[in-house]
């Protein structure tokens, strides 16, 4: 596949996963904008976030900018870390034997976790490839900020969450 073809299977794949969190949110966007309840806070933004990176990230790599790279690297890096920490924590977990917890706090088997893995993981790996780098001119050390700011991000919410 030439590295268009990749570019624009990353920017679509992206734009999926961005429209498929919306719907997917579209009770919880609605409730935060219309109810007098609502409040906002640093919580609801990183609730939120996935919002502020999918779309944009989704065309700007379209459009072959670097920016849209930064935006997409870290969404997987961050997604990628998550599940790694999820599926850590979650390591022979079995449910609690109350209907109402379980039902709230259901146990995920360990495949969904290793399926999503490897989505994330590979989408990763793609955006790392030493063509999509170049198309995007990507510099060593832009990797290595977007991979340590993903993973300072993911230890503030760990830490603090």
């Amino acid at each position: 596949m030439s590295t268009d073809k990749q570019i624009r299977f990353i920017a679509v794949t992206l734009g999926i996963i961005s429209l498929l969190y919306l719907i997917n949110q579209f009770e919880m966007i609605w409730f935060m904008f219309t109810s007098p309840l609502a409040k906002w806070g640093l919580d609801m933004v990183m609730y939120f976030s996935p919002l502020f990176i999918l779309a944009p990230a989704s065309i700007l790599i379209w459009k072959k900018k670097r920016l849209g790279w930064v935006l997409g690297a870290f969404y997987f890096a961050y997604s990628t870390e998550n599940i790694i920490l999820s599926l850590l924590s979650n390591l022979g977990r079995t449910p609690s034997g109350n209907a109402t917890l379980d039902s709230l706090f259901p146990v995920v088997p360990t495949f969904n976790y290793f399926l999503m893995l490897l989505f994330y993981a590979g989408a990763l790996w793609a955006m790392f490839k030493r063509n999509i780098l170049e198309s995007f001119r990507i510099s060593t050390q832009s990797i290595v900020i977007t991979i340590l700011s993903s993973l300072i991000i993911v230890y503030i919410i760990v830490k603090y969450y």
